[in-house]
């Protein structure tokens, strides 16, 4: 299945990282489209 990245999720504004949250391996809290919208 060749190499992947870490599970993250990322608010970018005109080009601007604002937040990035990244998960711990296993783990699936921080990267949630809930928890995005908790956020916003």
């Amino acid at each position: 299945m060749g190499v992947r990245s870490q599970r993250y999720s990322m608010l970018v504004e005109d080009g601007v990282i604002k937040a990035l949250n990244v998960e711990q391996p296993g783990q699936y809290e921080v990267s949630s489209a809930e928890a995005m919208l908790k956020a916003l």
